[in-house]
């Protein structure tokens, strides 16, 4: 992991944020600049730690199906990860001028939905009382059932004769890339309804043991439209639905056919179902949820064109053209606002519980602020299609 601090003295309890990135638990690592602490605080007076973490098949291969014994749980070595490194910061991060009882988690996508999975977990519960998320909640658990069924998909990719316990690891990664090459394989590889995790997590959160803290959640207006935008993307689509989704791409097809019927354009009908089931969705389920248990919750939409995946917390992070991107001249002091003044209340929650409630009110019933070029405070109770199951992917 790595640590950003001004000063090292203990007794400084300083607010300490933790950032997990994102990558469809395939791809990613901490020492991207865009998740650089010095980027994020500035000259604010916190601590950032971001953390690395097994992805694709070294985190989230479930190997217990085949070779038994202490490879049962395989599919979670990326989460346990996360787990030791929340540990260390819980135990450590005082010597680094951090205050203990003041972890905020941090994520996008992959990020996002790490986070969703950790707090269902007790200890985590207990150890962070506020989160910054977007795009990704709590719909990335696999069930053992499908963790097995991607473990058999992917050893189809793996070189005749290849033993996965054999194998250098150069050859596990080139046919990861392979297994993964399709468009739609975002949730493949997940946390596994499995140790460290409960699979009655659900019943136990809504008997009272869930997450009682506050939170800031938020997703893309637009989160897939890079992905039907792509020339003769219709044509594939429902495969599509299908690699992002398994068993639930039947769902998402019907919904977009009901968008059509109802008069909506086929393409904007797939990117609609694409953005609010792969995420819109599950966000803002699990915003209503937090605030029915009684939590203090900030929610936004990140409405500015293209408003696509990740979008939103690159401008979080003061990069206001996403990669392979630029804006035009006029655009980027337009942008360079939206970001500063997203930047200024995310602050406000990190140092002080809350962004400014003047500019930025609590969730209550579906009021969100929208990041556009002039952003606003919105109701929106219901922004989202609705209808997906719990878990976003299922073979």
């Amino acid at each position: 992991l790595n640590v950003w601090t001004k000063h090292l003295e203990a007794s400084a309890k300083r607010p300490v944020v933790v950032f997990i990135y994102g990558g469809a638990f395939q791809v990613g690592k901490n020492s991207f600049p865009t998740g650089a602490g010095d980027r994020f605080m500035e000259q604010e007076d916190m601590v950032y730690v971001s953390v690395n973490y097994r992805v694709g098949v070294m985190g989230f291969l479930e190997l217990g199906d085949r070779y038994g014994g202490r490879f049962r749980g395989s599919g979670n070595c990326g989460m346990w990860d996360l787990l030791t490194a929340l540990r260390w910061v819980d135990q450590n991060i005082e010597s680094f001028g951090g205050d203990r009882n003041r972890i905020i988690l941090m994520g996008i996508s992959a990020g996002s939905k790490a986070i969703g999975a950790l707090l269902t977990l007790p200890e985590v519960q207990k150890l962070c009382r506020r989160i910054i998320i977007e795009s990704g909640a709590m719909q990335a658990f696999r069930t053992p059932e499908t963790a097995m069924a991607v473990t058999r998909d992917y050893q189809k990719y793996l070189p005749s004769g290849c033993d996965l316990l054999d194998a250098p690891a150069e050859t596990l990664v080139e046919a990861q890339a392979e297994f993964c090459a399709c468009e739609g394989s975002t949730c493949f590889f997940g946390p596994v309804l499995e140790s460290p995790f409960s699979a009655g997590w659900r019943e136990q959160w809504n008997a009272g043991a869930c997450f009682r803290g506050k939170a800031i959640i938020g997703s893309g207006y637009h989160e897939l439209v890079g992905l039907t935008q792509k020339e003769g993307f219709l044509e594939r689509a429902e495969q599509v639905a299908f690699d992002l989704f398994g068993k639930n791409g039947a769902l998402a097809a019907e919904k977009q056919k009901e968008l059509v019927r109802e008069g909506t354009d086929p393409l904007e009908g797939w990117e609609r179902v694409f953005s609010d089931f792969m995420y819109r969705f599950y966000s803002d389920h699990f915003a209503k949820t937090l605030e029915q248990e009684g939590n203090d919750i900030w929610v936004y939409s990140f409405d500015y064109p293209p408003a696509r995946h990740g979008q939103g917390f690159f401008f979080l992070q003061g990069q206001v053209e996403m990669p392979g991107e630029e804006l035009a001249e006029e655009k980027v002091a337009e942008a360079r606002k939206i970001s500063d003044f997203f930047r200024a209340r995310v602050r406000e929650f990190i140092l002080n519980d809350e962004p400014d409630p003047n500019l930025w009110p609590r969730y209550q019933g579906g009021n969100k602020m929208v990041f556009d070029v002039n952003s606003h405070m919105q109701y929106r109770p219901s922004d989202t299609l609705e209808g997906f199951p719990e878990r976003v992917f299922c073979r």
